[in-house]
């Protein structure tokens, strides 16, 4: 926009040293300078605002990795993300404004900048709707990977995964762990910095699992569950790194609470204040479960009731034939055509 001045000085008569100060738009540098300034101005002065909408909006925010160091776990939590949107509006602001609209390079590098910012702002956005640290699911990534390679050098790409590399990439954090002297201890169904985590059994003996992963979560457990609000301020307490300190004492203060209430008002309570929560089943569990699919196949025992294949084929309902016997099917196998061909 401030490059058609230059335009606007030499077309409009009586511009006298006007025109002289205008001819300034024509170097780079100052343009650059100037483009600088612009972006810094529009961070400071719009960045506050959209960094409080984000997180009025976005809620939880998004999830963190608990794999990491205690220190990254407490500085992220309730962190917005998406906090490129600030830095590209800055970009595109300052662009408009100095940039030589004539210059198509410009607007390649310009479209190319927004189009990386649209794949960032997605994956964010996965996060944070599917409360998830994943984003973009492995093999869209390699997709992605193998497309822009094809671009470079005109080839595809052959991709292949092993089970082993994807746990031990998995685990690579603990891994690092254990090479550095501090190998990860055993816990069952705890989390090594994450508490309260692990199973709590209710009045009439129901295990529960629960994860608190923020001091948001850790306020409404305190205030809506347990009904100790004063409890999320307690320094014992206060902050993951004093719940993780004090293991025992955490859980053991969450235990009492849950022994006092039934399953059932736990579970209320739990999905009421929006806390990760599930339940520890056993096998009775499984077999009584409103979801659990049953197919019968018939055994020279007499029928048997079990678990249904897992994949189901819409509108194509699955026949399984009956469990032959022993010897069963010897005869008709001997006189089989293939049978024949073999000898």
């Amino acid at each position: 926009m401030f490059y058609w001045l230059i335009d606007l000085s030499n077309t409009v008569p009586g511009m006298g040293m006007f025109r002289t100060f205008l001819n300034v738009f024509r170097y780079l540098t100052f343009r650059t300078g100037g483009a600088m300034v612009t972006g810094a101005l529009f961070v400071f002065l719009f960045g506050p605002w959209i960094i409080d909408h984000l997180r009025l909006r976005q809620g939880k925010g998004q999830p963190i990795r608990t794999d990491g160091p205690q220190s990254h776990l407490l500085t992220k939590i309730g962190t917005p993300t998406m906090g490129g949107l600030m830095i590209l509006s800055g970009l595109v602001v300052s662009t408009l404004l100095w940039a030589n609209p004539l210059n198509p390079y410009v607007w390649i590098v310009l479209a190319v900048t927004l189009g990386f910012g649209f794949v960032g702002f997605y994956d964010d956005y996965l996060k944070v709707t599917k409360q998830s640290h994943g984003g973009f699911s492995g093999s869209l990534r390699l997709a992605l990977e193998a497309l822009i390679a094809r671009g470079r050098d005109g080839n595809g790409a052959d991709i292949r995964i092993s089970m082993f590399d994807v746990m031990a990439d998995w685990l690579a954090v603990p891994l690092l762990n254990a090479e550095a002297g501090n190998p990860p201890q055993r816990m069952g169904l705890a989390h090594p910095s994450i508490a309260p985590y692990g199973v709590f059994r209710s009045w009439d003996g129901k295990d529960i699992l629960i994860s608190i992963q923020s001091e948001r979560e850790w306020k409404k457990l305190c205030a809506d569950v347990l009904e100790q609000p004063d409890l999320s301020s307690d320094p014992r307490f206060c902050n993951m790194v004093e719940r993780v300190r004090n293991r025992q004492l955490t859980d053991k203060t969450v235990g009492e609470s849950f022994a006092a209430m039934t399953r059932d008002e736990l579970l209320k309570r739990l999905s009421e204040a929006d806390i990760a929560f599930a339940e520890v089943n056993s096998m009775e569990d499984l077999a009584a479960h409103p979801h659990l699919r049953r197919i019968e196949v018939a055994t020279p025992a007499g029928p048997v009731s079990y678990p249904a294949p897992a994949a189901i084929v819409v509108g194509a309902p699955r026949h399984y034939g009956a469990v032959p016997g022993i010897g069963e099917h010897t005869d008709s196998a001997k006189t089989s055509p293939a049978r024949k061909q073999l000898s």
